[in-house]
């Protein structure tokens, strides 16, 4: 190794510590969009956090995501909360969360969970209603079977209904916990 080279790397200070300030820079962006999702942008959150625009990004690159993708999974996030949680119209938490369009959101929403978000919320209002048991159904739910002149064939039956909605559910739950491990 050169003499120029090795006092090059000694006068450096270590990458560790600039790494350490990238994480916290991250981590109090994050906190940052978790409070203001519904209307930040990147120049506004580097402002709020004291800090370059470049610098917020390199924070961000670094955690392996971007600006752009954290907020709209916080966005996802608490707009899956607000669907379950309220009874608000989804065009209101479409605007609460910080679209326009609640179009826009709805194929957003949908993109990013496999689920419109009415299904979402019938899902989880039908999970909450199965909790306790009927005797109209094996599988414990409230719907009680089709009347015996129905049409049989032309619906699935009611145990894979059951079984798909309950599959979407765990895979929004799985992707919600994927979220708060990666935040």
């Amino acid at each position: 190794m050169s003499k120029q080279a090795l006092a090059s790397s000694i006068d450096r200070p270590s990458d560790s510590a600039g790494a350490v300030r990238r994480r916290a820079i991250f981590e109090e962006a994050v906190a940052v969009i978790e409070q203001r999702y519904d209307q930040v942008s990147l120049v506004e959150l580097a402002q709020a956090i004291f800090t370059s625009k470049r610098r917020l990004q390199r924070a961000f690159a670094e955690a392996g995501t971007s600006f752009q993708a954290t907020l709209h999974t916080i966005r996802m996030e608490r707009s899956a909360e607000l669907l379950v949680e309220s009874s608000l119209a989804v065009s209101e938490i479409a605007h609460l969360v910080g679209y326009i369009a609640p179009a826009q959101f709805s194929r957003t929403f949908r993109r990013h969970y496999q689920l419109t978000p009415t299904q979402l919320r019938s899902i989880k209002s039908n999970s909450i209603a199965n909790e306790a048991p009927s005797a109209d159904c094996k599988c414990g739910c409230q719907t009680p079977d089709p009347p015996l002149d129905a049409p049989r064939l032309a619906r699935p039956r009611h145990d894979e209904r059951q079984s798909g909605l309950e599959r979407r559910l765990e895979q929004l739950d799985r992707r919600l916990r994927e979220f708060d491990k990666a935040a």
